[in-house]
């Protein structure tokens, strides 16, 4: 039993790698009307059926999104199946997609849904961070207070 036992070193790399992991990650965000869903799953259901579904491909910088359209009377208008329109009944939409690149420092992957006849925006998806939504989170609450609204 004369073994001696020499003390660990740790490297500043292993408090590097725990920093790192630590980092705040893209979360998925989505903004219906005044509801404000953050870091969901990706899928948005309602009354048992999946009506959106969208996915993050961070690696590839690619945000992918599955979804129905249906017109006023009930008339089902448009698929769009991970960012490909399957279905665009009369040509009434086109697809905007931005792929992030790792060149450049916060590029993110967004999507825009667009009528193709007025240009409004259908639907517009863009992954956030923590950081970026609390930004934009006081933004809004200081203009209201500006504005003189209540926050």
């Amino acid at each position: 039993m004369s073994e001696t036992v020499e003390p660990r070193r740790t490297d500043s790399s292993s408090r590097t790698d725990v920093a790192a992991a630590e980092a705040p990650k893209p979360g998925l965000e989505l903004i219906i009307g005044s509801n404000i869903f953050r870091n969901t799953n990706g899928v948005v259901k309602i009354h048992g059926k999946e009506q959106l579904v969208f996915e993050l491909r961070s690696e590839q910088g690619l945000l992918l999104v599955t979804i129905d359209l249906y017109s006023e009377a009930g008339v089902h208008i448009a698929h769009v199946r991970r960012n490909v329109l399957a279905l665009n009944q009369g040509g009434q939409f086109t697809i905007d997609i931005h792929r992030a690149e790792d060149a450049l420092p916060g590029d993110i992957p967004w999507l825009r849904l667009l009528g193709q006849h007025s240009g409004d925006p259908v639907l517009i998806l863009l992954p956030t961070t923590a950081a970026s939504a609390r930004a934009r989170r006081a933004s809004a609450i200081s203009s209201r207070i500006g504005e003189g609204q209540p926050s």
